[in-house]
């Protein structure tokens, strides 16, 4: 196993920089959090009230005076929605503006541990890559928060939390919602194309049947694989090199992590794109009703980091294996991530 992925022992080094300088941060935000905490449900308390007090006013209306009482199911329902989106929305903003002001002072201080890697709270992977990739159905508006970029074994990487929604109709669709890892290669290949499905095979039916168009089925001889992925490609030599037990292994192992309903990659010239659908949010604290002074959150949050590493690592080796035998490893400048 690589060093990338070899986490024994090493926990004792992160204690010592949780300590010297993630904790400090913490202990400036602590006051803020019990602050966010009260505010919450002191909100949840005036909301409940309020409820009620709308619910009679309406009772008293409609008995009373005949307003209201041309509101249909349909109509009610919509007003229902719409009250109590406003009134969660309003109740949370305590917690949501404490979770932004913690993450965006301890995320870069946990990256430094892993290596000169940089956060952007409101970052995008580029719209391009998307499209480029096939992986995707119709989509048009793209959100995206919690980038993190840098290079990684001589490649440069993002990672970032994404939700594309297709706004047509009366209703939106979320087309995808969950994780994208993005690798820039060093040499390019062909329009490779790899999903995963666990369940919901209606919903990515037409989507994969427009995203292997003028593709050819790319069969591995393996009984299990073949249960679980089905490859298209125009590069049969490029999607045998990058589809290994190992790069499997390392996508499963992140996809674990992050609750993956489906995961799904490929490749397009230098682009290698991973895409893991889940309503796991990486970055968000466990509780914020619990103490953020242990290094819990923090640990958990760099073994994702880690193993988003590992992919990297193991699709460049595979994508150019060349670069092992004339670099001996990574590049100089990774050496530091890779020695923590």
């Amino acid at each position: 196993m690589s060093e990338t992925t070899s986490n024994s022992g090493r926990d004792g080094g992160f204690e010592a920089h949780f300590e010297q300088y993630i904790k400090p941060k913490l202990s400036g935000l602590e006051d803020g959090r019990i602050n966010a905490r009260a505010a919450s449900r002191k909100r949840l308390l005036v909301a409940a009230f309020g409820i009620l007090a709308l619910v009679a006013i309406v009772l008293f209306l409609r008995a009373r005076f005949d307003i209201l009482k041309e509101f249909g199911l349909f109509e009610s329902a919509i007003l229902v929605l719409f009250v109590g989106g406003s009134i969660y929305a309003w109740v949370r903003r305590p917690r949501s503006r404490h979770i932004a002001d913690r993450k965006q002072a301890i995320i870069p201080e946990i990256l430094k541990f892993a290596g000169d890697f940089r956060y952007r709270h409101d970052g995008k992977i580029a719209e391009d890559i998307l499209n480029n990739s096939r992986l995707f159905g119709y989509w048009d508006k793209y959100e995206s928060e919690d980038l993190i970029t840098g290079s990684y074994f001589g490649r440069r990487f993002q990672f970032a939390e994404v939700t594309l929604t297709d706004t047509r109709g009366e209703d939106e669709d979320v087309e995808f919602n969950g994780c994208l890892v993005f690798l820039e290669m060093t040499s390019a290949r062909g329009l490779t194309v790899a999903t995963k499905h666990k369940g919901k095979i209606s919903k990515f039916w037409d989507r994969t049947f427009r995203s292997t168009k003028n593709l050819t089925s790319i069969d591995f001889g393996d009984a299990e694989f073949g249960e679980n992925f089905e490859v298209h490609s125009d590069d049969e030599a490029g999607a045998r090199a990058l589809i290994t037990g190992q790069l499997i292994q390392a996508m499963s192992k992140l996809g674990e992590l992050r609750d993956a309903e489906v995961i799904e990659f490929g490749t397009n010239g230098k682009t290698f794109l991973l895409r893991i659908e889940t309503e796991r949010d990486l970055f968000e604290p466990a509780r914020i009703n619990d103490t953020a002074l242990t290094p819990n959150d923090s640990r958990r949050f760099l073994q994702h980091v880690r193993e988003v590493l590992n992919i990297v690592e193991v699709v460049a080796l595979a994508m150019d294996p060349q670069d092992r035998d004339r670099n001996g490893g990574p590049s100089a400048s990774d050496s530091r991530s890779r020695a923590q």
